[in-house]
């Protein structure tokens, strides 16, 4: 969801040859510049124009969505979460805040997701699938060291911004 140019869907084929994947995006300059990266990489995908508030996506048609840093340019994030969840009604969305104040907006904005008040360094990522990280770029190599300890093999650590070289 918010695939841009198709940068992330390209590093999501490239270890998950068997998935059948999508990209959607509100801007049609944006499929089109996806589109013709996967051409160039041999890379078989479907490309839609639309909207994260309003999915062309039957519930559960997917097994599986990322969204990496898309969510910044939604006109109303709660409203495009609320989607997700419609298209994906089997997935779990959790959040650890370490702020009493924003852990209780997070969780009154977004009612279906697990909001929990948590030092992220102390929690156990073991069982997650996804780990996304909202983090500095010094604190990148203590996230790249803990993520290669705790999660499985196949998941994902995701930055909004910075890189974890070591991975």
């Amino acid at each position: 969801v918010g695939c841009g140019g198709g940068q992330n869907l390209l590093a999501v084929a490239r270890v998950r040859r068997d998935a059948q994947l999508v990209g959607l995006d509100l801007s049609p300059e944006q499929v089109a510049r996806a589109r013709s990266r996967a051409t160039t990489a041999g890379v078989t995908a479907r490309f839609v124009v639309g909207s994260a508030l309003a999915m062309p996506f039957e519930e559960g048609e997917h097994d599986a969505v990322l969204s990496v840093a898309s969510i910044k340019h939604w006109p109303d994030p709660t409203a495009g979460l609320r989607e997700l969840h419609r298209a994906y009604p089997s997935a779990r969305l959790e959040g650890l805040e370490s702020s009493w104040p924003l852990r209780f907006a997070c969780a009154w904005r977004c009612r279906f997701a697990r909001i929990r008040r948590a030092d992220i360094w102390s929690v156990d990522w073991s069982t997650y699938d996804l780990v996304y990280l909202f983090q500095r770029p010094e604190s990148m190599a203590r996230a790249a060291e803990k993520a290669a300890r705790e999660l499985r093999r196949g998941a994902w650590l995701v930055s909004l911004e910075f890189e974890a070289t070591s991975l």
